[in-house]
């Protein structure tokens, strides 16, 4: 072979290469595009499961504290080292997409005072 035909052959095969790549590239990025679409659709599928709720404290056994609602519905979570009977706690409440309350899970909870009771 001279030295025409293996350039020749060297540029097909990089113009090859180059086009396997760009085809790897165009494909990734369809993925991470993909991905990012199923992860939006998942929180908002996760916001539509949610809803705030305020409940008090009414007991705590060793690392777990119970508080219940206005309604009188009692729901538990662990991580008792600042709350005390009587706070209230604010949560975000995962109805897990159903209509029954009793298998509903916080998510998230947050310190929102107490009331001193006054005689």
């Amino acid at each position: 072979m001279n030295r025409k035909m293996w350039k020749e052959i060297i540029k097909e095969t990089f113009i090859g290469f180059v086009r396997v790549m760009g085809i790897l590239i165009v494909f990734l990025i369809g993925i991470y595009f993909l991905a990012k679409s199923i992860e939006n659709e998942k929180t908002i599928t996760n916001e539509k499961n949610t809803y705030p709720k305020t409940m008090k404290v009414v007991d705590i056994q060793e690392d777990i504290v119970t508080v219940k609602d206005a309604n009188g519905f009692i729901f538990q979570f662990e991580g008792a080292e600042d709350w005390m009977i009587g706070d209230f706690c604010s949560c975000i409440m995962d109805s897990k997409g159903t209509d029954e309350i009793l298998d509903d899970e916080i998510i998230e909870k947050r310190y929102s005072g107490f009331f001193e009771e006054s005689n």
